[in-house]
């Protein structure tokens, strides 16, 4: 776990969005999908249509018409409407609307709304208005980063460093669609050289675990590190432009995430093998406590 520190890397990207592709931009990716078809009442008394189509990127167009249910809203006092401008960004809604007759024709209003977990959706702007039939649609995203080729010196139970670890990072976020983010980082096809000094788990409270290593002993290891993000936005295209912006789990989370940020719901996984035949512990493992708090570890690479 103590391996985020000074990284050097280069980097190969690959990206595979699941249901809906990502914006190449930092705006809020849309938590819902709104196409389909509406009814939406305006002071408490004006019934409205509204059919949207929306597009991957959260905007979206539609048509619609007053009174609710009399289409093609040709009588006096009636009329078509068209729906532009259209954003789903998080959890808002913003369109305008515009009447094409034959009442008023040519009136155009801006209007603002929220969308609820439920799927319903509402605004205070500009008059109150909310949906009596139709629900927008919770978008799930799932975004797969790597490889990327890194390293890093890597902490003991006692804190100095111990060894100098090489790996590929893998990223894997998934958006739950309420403005949280499901973040793993996987450390896969790992490797470690030993540095001189204490062993990696001289401070551990285990009861199988010893000092001292020599520098020079070479090991595999593997691992991962799991966490909910709560963000603003999303931006995984910040990997392509800048190789430094993913070069760690850290500068990962600061970079494609808008802030503010806030991380918990941490767990990981870490564990440490070698063969090398002068050692008296070949195995360790430093693991998350079940609240994802602390360190806990397990046996030694150690001489």
């Amino acid at each position: 776990m103590k391996k985020i520190l000074s990284v050097f890397l280069s980097i190969a990207f690959v990206l595979t969005p699941f249901l809906m592709a990502s914006p190449a931009h930092a705006v809020a990716l849309p938590n819902w999908d709104v196409t389909g078809t509406y009814t939406w009442l305006v002071l408490g008394t004006y019934s409205h249509d509204m059919v949207l189509t929306m597009n991957p990127d959260g905007t979206f167009t539609g048509t619609g018409g007053y009174p609710s249910g009399d289409s093609p809203y040709a009588l006096a006092g009636q009329t078509a409407e068209l729906i532009t401008n259209g954003i789903v960004s998080g959890n808002t809604i913003s369109f305008t609307l515009t009447y094409t007759g034959p009442y008023a024709v040519g009136s155009t209003w801006n209007i603002t709304g929220t969308i609820a977990s439920d799927g319903t959706i509402s605004g205070t702007f500009p008059w109150e208005w909310h949906t009596t039939s139709g629900l927008a649609k919770s978008i799930t995203y799932v975004n797969h980063i790597g490889p990327i080729s890194s390293g890093s010196p890597d902490g003991s139970s006692c804190g100095p460093e111990w060894a100098n670890d090489t790996y590929n990072l893998f990223f894997t976020v998934t958006a739950n669609g309420d403005g949280t983010y499901l973040v793993r980082t996987a450390y896969k096809d790992g490797t470690f050289i030993t540095i001189d000094g204490e062993s990696p788990g001289k401070c551990s409270q285990s009861n199988h675990h010893g000092t001292s290593i020599t520098g020079g002993i070479k090991g595999k290891f593997q691992g991962f590190v799991s966490e909910t993000v709560t963000a603003t936005s999303f931006d995984p295209s910040v990997c392509t432009t800048s190789s430094d912006a993913c070069k760690s789990r850290s500068s990962f989370i600061h970079s494609v995430f808008g802030a503010p940020i806030t991380e918990n719901n941490s767990s990981w996984n870490f564990e440490y093998n070698s063969s090398n035949k002068t050692l008296t512990y070949r195995h360790w493992q430093d693991k998350s406590n079940s609240d994802g708090t602390n360190d806990v570890f397990e046996g030694d690479i150690a001489n």
